[in-house]
């Protein structure tokens, strides 16, 4: 018959004369069998002091196993508990709000370049959110995206388009992503990652913007949370 015992995740197949027998017992007989061999003119208490000895040893070894083995269970739990924190901690939700930016400084899709340039120095921001009539974003400008153009290097430059009749609508080529204030930093950061986007605008419950998201604020964002993008 063998005993399946499970230690540390492992299953380890034990005979059952190894689990049940008594090696206190056995070693006691092993010594006082031994004992017969040496002449003591049949002293009982002699023989009866070695059995008390070994059995007492026997037990001490014992309880110093239990006592690993209880050592080894508590390192286990604590690290199993370990690993359920930090799994804890990396699926923590921090939603959009607590990072965003806010006000958002916006400027109307018609203004021109020039318009822009003019208002980001005096806001000191790096970003503008473009807006329609109804005050809804259509885009997203950066003082990057200016530079590009005044230095003949950007879209409407290559294009051929007067720059002092542009509008910055005219810099607006791909779809404008939004988020939610509720969602969750690190799937912005995916999103953001995947699309090459380097700022979105955040929307409030009754599709108002809120505020506005760079990767500069995601950064700080994922870094004092101790988050990674890619759990």
């Amino acid at each position: 018959m063998v005993f399946p015992i499970y230690e540390q995740g492992m299953r380890i197949q034990t005979p059952s004369n190894r689990l049940l027998r008594r090696p206190a017992i056995q070693q006691t007989q092993a010594i006082k069998a031994g004992s017969r061999l040496v002449d003591h003119d049949g002293d009982q208490e002699h023989d009866d002091d070695i059995a008390d000895q070994t059995w007492s040893q026997a037990l001490q070894q014992a309880t110093e196993d239990q006592n690993k083995a209880a050592g080894r269970q508590k390192r286990a739990v604590q690290a199993y508990t370990a690993v359920e924190d930090s799994h804890e901690k990396s699926s923590l939700h921090v939603p959009a709000h607590q990072i965003m930016r806010f006000p958002v400084v916006s400027i109307a899709a018609t203004a021109t370049l020039n318009q822009a340039w003019s208002l980001l120095q005096e806001e000191r921001v790096h970003y503008l959110v473009l807006t329609d009539e109804t005050r809804q974003p259509v885009g997203i400008i950066s003082d990057r995206d200016l530079l590009q153009e005044a230095a003949g290097v950007g879209p409407l430059g290559q294009r051929g388009i007067d720059l002092s009749q542009a509008q910055l609508t005219d810099l607006v080529v791909d779809p404008l992503v939004t988020v939610s204030s509720e969602t969750d930093i690190r799937d912005i950061a995916r999103s953001m990652l995947r699309q090459n986007l380097r700022a979105v605008p955040v929307m409030g419950a009754q599709q108002t913007m809120v505020g506005i998201i760079t990767r500069s604020d995601l950064l700080l964002g994922l870094a004092n949370q101790a988050l990674e993008v890619w759990t």
